[in-house]
């Protein structure tokens, strides 16, 4: 079984702890992956679910945590409630990340920007890589004028208007299907070519100029 590296920052770890939730529960005849989860936090006074995580560290033999505080306070060095100051560091590892792993991402979008090319600068093939952000959510700017999507190739076409949302949202309630994975954590999938025609990014696109989200 290939090993799955988590890695989180703040409140990213939610859903990371529902994974272990479900591993923790699991038949007596399963076996889990080896995991490795990479949590970073200001300090022990900011670490979610930091009980929760012992136990379930305990209940996992397959776990390894690796906890990276920022800015910690004399009690958490006392105690020894992080392994990692500052930011997390990918050094630790090194011999996991040539073993092939699945790596799953939530924290804030720099956070996730930023380790998502570290894992890829370190041989982690993009596709192995699932990742979800969370951020103030954004609205579409009233001033865009309303307009036909026309889906080359396919003959279909559906109308769009910044009271629709996104083209995908816009798609979905024309009955289009577009690709998408954006509600299973693969950011980026949604990623269409435009073939004539402008589109407007909600949020910093660095992508190929030709391509839309």
């Amino acid at each position: 079984t290939r090993p799955v590296v988590l890695l989180a920052n703040g409140i990213g770890i939610t859903p990371f702890v529902g994974y272990l939730e479900s591993l923790a529960q699991g038949d007596a005849g399963s076996h889990p992956p080896r995991i490795y989860l990479l949590h970073g936090c200001r300090s022990g006074a900011e670490h979610p679910l930091a009980g929760r995580l012992e136990e379930l560290e305990r209940a996992l033999p397959t776990l390894r945590r690796i906890t990276a505080f920022s800015r910690p306070s004399a009690e958490d060095r006392r105690a020894g409630r992080f392994q990692q100051e500052g930011r997390l560091d990918l050094s630790a590892l090194s011999d996991v990340l040539v073993q092939r792993p699945l790596a799953y991402l939530c924290g804030s979008p720099g956070f996730v920007a930023d380790l998502i090319a570290e894992l890829a600068n370190r041989g982690v093939p993009r596709f192995d890589i699932f990742s979800e952000s969370f951020a103030t959510p954004v609205t579409v700017p009233k001033t865009l004028k309303d307009c036909r999507v026309r889906l080359a190739g396919s003959g279909l076409t559906f109308k769009w208007s910044p009271e629709a949302g996104t083209i995908l949202d816009a798609a979905q309630a024309a009955g289009v299907a577009l690709p998408s994975g954006c509600r299973v954590g693969q950011c980026g999938s949604c990623a269409l070519r435009v073939v004539s025609g402008t589109c407007a990014h909600l949020l910093p696109y660095d992508g190929e100029p030709d391509q839309c989200l």
